[in-house]
């Protein structure tokens, strides 16, 4: 391999390694191998991510509240105890928060596409907001 081929590689990891930095998780500098399909979310147009988060979460952005609920409610993945524990609130107050999650986007969040749509919209929503 010569120092050219070498050379043309740089830009590719460099922009892996900049992708690695901006989805790593609280700070913490992940191996661009493990980031699974967030690695590949700087690399999606701005304006579709936004316009993905718009058409999924709706007005949901504008209570912060229920989206603090959603972010847990995916990082507990759907665990309702374990996201009711998390944010210091009874299960029941989750419960409501996330009928009202439902109600704000349209989605129900036992229903498969809908989950996937809303957790695709909430990492967006993630990296495009300051950690």
């Amino acid at each position: 391999m010569s120092q050219t081929d070498d050379l043309s590689h740089f830009h590719l990891l460099f922009q892996d390694a900049s992708n690695t930095w901006h989805v790593a998780k609280e700070g913490q500098i992940q191996s661009y191998s493990k980031l699974g399909f967030e690695r590949l979310l700087p690399s999606i147009n701005s304006s579709h991510r936004d316009a993905f988060i718009k058409d999924h979460l709706q007005t949901l952005p504008d209570y912060p509240y229920l989206m603090n609920t959603l972010i847990a409610f995916i990082a507990h993945s759907r665990n309702r105890k374990e996201t009711a524990r998390a944010l210091y609130i009874h299960p029941n107050t989750l419960y409501q928060r996330l009928k009202k999650v439902e109600d704000e986007t349209s989605k129900c969040i036992d229903q498969e596409e809908d989950w996937l749509n809303l957790m695709i919209a909430v990492s967006f929503y993630k990296l495009d907001i300051p950690n």
